[in-house]
Protein backbone atom coordinates (compact mmCIF):
# COMPACT_ATOMS: atom_id res chain seq x y z
CA UNK A 1 0.00 0.00 0.00
CA UNK A 2 1.40 3.49 -0.92
CA UNK A 3 -0.41 7.05 -0.45
CA UNK A 4 0.99 9.98 -1.36
CA UNK A 5 -0.85 13.46 -0.52
CA UNK A 6 -0.49 17.41 -1.22
CA UNK A 7 -1.92 19.88 0.76
CA UNK A 8 -1.92 23.74 -0.51
CA UNK A 9 -3.26 26.42 1.53
CA UNK A 10 -2.15 30.81 0.79
CA UNK A 11 0.58 30.22 3.14
CA UNK A 12 2.41 26.96 2.10
CA UNK A 13 2.18 23.38 0.61
CA UNK A 14 2.80 20.18 2.09
CA UNK A 15 3.73 16.58 0.58
CA UNK A 16 3.22 13.76 3.09
CA UNK A 17 3.64 10.40 2.41
CA UNK A 18 3.87 6.60 4.23
CA UNK A 19 7.24 4.72 4.51
CA UNK A 20 6.03 0.80 3.50
CA UNK A 21 7.06 -0.67 0.97
CA UNK A 22 6.39 -4.33 -0.37
CA UNK A 23 8.69 -5.96 -3.34
CA UNK A 24 7.68 -8.61 -5.17
CA UNK A 25 10.07 -11.61 -6.45
CA UNK A 26 9.30 -12.67 -10.04
CA UNK A 27 11.59 -15.81 -11.28
CA UNK A 28 12.13 -17.31 -14.89
CA UNK A 29 12.92 -20.76 -15.44
CA UNK A 30 12.60 -21.35 -18.54
CA UNK A 31 8.87 -21.14 -19.88
CA UNK A 32 7.92 -21.07 -16.18
CA UNK A 33 7.50 -17.53 -14.45
CA UNK A 34 7.18 -17.66 -10.60
CA UNK A 35 6.05 -14.41 -8.93
CA UNK A 36 6.17 -14.00 -5.22
CA UNK A 37 4.37 -11.04 -3.54
CA UNK A 38 5.37 -9.11 -0.40
CA UNK A 39 8.51 -11.39 -0.57
CA UNK A 40 10.09 -8.26 1.27
CA UNK A 41 8.35 -5.51 3.60
CA UNK A 42 10.14 -2.30 5.15
CA UNK A 43 8.68 0.76 6.91
CA UNK A 44 11.33 2.81 6.17
CA UNK A 45 11.49 3.60 2.37
CA UNK A 46 11.49 7.47 1.18
CA UNK A 47 8.79 8.72 -0.64
CA UNK A 48 8.96 12.27 -0.55
CA UNK A 49 12.35 13.52 -0.96
CA UNK A 50 13.15 17.98 -1.01
CA UNK A 51 14.79 19.22 -3.66
CA UNK A 52 17.88 21.47 -3.84
CA UNK A 53 15.32 24.77 -5.31
CA UNK A 54 12.95 24.29 -2.66
CA UNK A 55 10.30 21.83 -4.82
CA UNK A 56 9.13 18.42 -2.83
CA UNK A 57 8.85 15.12 -4.74
CA UNK A 58 6.63 12.58 -3.43
CA UNK A 59 6.30 8.91 -5.55
CA UNK A 60 4.33 5.81 -5.46
CA UNK A 61 3.69 3.01 -7.87
CA UNK A 62 6.97 0.58 -8.69
CA UNK A 63 8.99 0.56 -5.53
CA UNK A 64 12.02 -0.84 -7.43
CA UNK A 65 13.52 -0.98 -10.38
CA UNK A 66 16.96 -3.12 -12.29
CA UNK A 67 16.89 -4.98 -8.96
CA UNK A 68 17.46 -1.89 -7.06
CA UNK A 69 15.45 0.50 -5.10
CA UNK A 70 13.82 3.33 -6.80
CA UNK A 71 14.91 5.74 -3.84
CA UNK A 72 17.94 5.65 -5.06
CA UNK A 73 16.95 6.73 -8.66
CA UNK A 74 15.37 9.37 -7.58
CA UNK A 75 18.07 11.10 -4.89
CA UNK A 76 20.34 10.72 -8.35
CA UNK A 77 17.92 12.21 -10.91
CA UNK A 78 17.39 15.11 -8.03
CA UNK A 79 21.97 15.51 -8.16
CA UNK A 80 22.03 15.48 -11.60
CA UNK A 81 18.97 18.00 -13.04
CA UNK A 82 17.74 19.53 -10.61
CA UNK A 83 19.60 22.70 -9.28
CA UNK A 84 18.92 25.47 -6.80
CA UNK A 85 17.87 27.56 -9.83
CA UNK A 86 15.66 24.61 -11.73
CA UNK A 87 12.37 26.09 -12.32
CA UNK A 88 9.69 23.76 -10.72
CA UNK A 89 7.92 24.04 -14.05
CA UNK A 90 10.91 21.75 -15.71
CA UNK A 91 10.94 18.90 -12.87
CA UNK A 92 7.70 17.42 -14.45
CA UNK A 93 9.43 16.60 -18.03
CA UNK A 94 13.42 15.94 -16.07
CA UNK A 95 11.36 12.94 -14.21
CA UNK A 96 9.80 11.69 -16.93
CA UNK A 97 13.12 12.10 -19.04
CA UNK A 98 15.32 10.57 -16.82
CA UNK A 99 13.11 7.32 -15.89
CA UNK A 100 12.54 6.81 -19.86
CA UNK A 101 15.81 6.89 -20.69
CA UNK A 102 17.26 4.13 -18.28
CA UNK A 103 16.88 0.81 -19.53
CA UNK A 104 13.82 0.13 -17.79
CA UNK A 105 10.79 2.40 -17.73
CA UNK A 106 9.23 2.22 -14.22
CA UNK A 107 5.13 2.13 -13.27
CA UNK A 108 5.56 4.64 -11.07
CA UNK A 109 3.90 8.27 -10.33
CA UNK A 110 5.25 11.35 -8.77
CA UNK A 111 3.95 14.57 -7.43
CA UNK A 112 5.77 17.48 -7.76
CA UNK A 113 4.86 20.68 -5.42
CA UNK A 114 6.41 24.15 -5.18
CA UNK A 115 6.43 27.72 -6.77
CA UNK A 116 6.69 29.24 -9.76
CA UNK A 117 9.70 31.23 -10.98
CA UNK A 118 8.29 34.46 -9.81
CA UNK A 119 7.76 32.75 -6.59
CA UNK A 120 4.21 33.56 -6.48
CA UNK A 121 2.40 31.01 -7.97
CA UNK A 122 1.84 27.52 -6.26
CA UNK A 123 2.30 24.86 -8.42
CA UNK A 124 1.43 20.83 -7.66
CA UNK A 125 1.72 18.50 -10.56
CA UNK A 126 0.88 14.81 -10.96
CA UNK A 127 3.09 12.62 -13.36
CA UNK A 128 3.09 9.38 -14.35
CA UNK A 129 6.54 8.40 -16.12
CA UNK A 130 5.75 5.35 -18.16
CA UNK A 131 2.70 6.90 -20.14
CA UNK A 132 4.78 10.43 -20.02
CA UNK A 133 2.01 12.10 -18.32
CA UNK A 134 1.86 15.04 -16.30
CA UNK A 135 -1.03 17.04 -15.35
CA UNK A 136 -0.52 20.77 -13.52
CA UNK A 137 -3.58 20.89 -10.86
CA UNK A 138 -5.43 23.50 -9.76
CA UNK A 139 -4.57 25.05 -6.58
CA UNK A 140 -6.62 28.61 -6.42
CA UNK A 141 -8.67 27.04 -3.65
CA UNK A 142 -7.18 27.08 -0.41
CA UNK A 143 -7.14 24.12 1.09
CA UNK A 144 -7.08 21.83 -1.38
CA UNK A 145 -5.61 18.28 -1.81
CA UNK A 146 -4.32 15.91 -3.81
CA UNK A 147 -3.81 12.42 -3.46
CA UNK A 148 -2.58 9.18 -5.24
CA UNK A 149 -1.28 5.98 -4.11
CA UNK A 150 -4.68 3.23 -3.35
CA UNK A 151 -6.94 5.88 -3.02
CA UNK A 152 -7.40 8.84 -4.99
CA UNK A 153 -8.55 12.71 -3.85
CA UNK A 154 -9.66 15.44 -5.96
Amino acid sequence: MSFLIAVHVNEGMVLASDRRSTYTNTIVNGNETIVRMGVHSTDSTCKTFACPNGAGISTCGDASLLGKPLTGFIQEMIRTTILPETPVEEIPQSIISYFNDLEETPDTNFIVAGYSKDKVSQLLYRINVKEKTMELQDTSAQGGAVGWGDFYLD
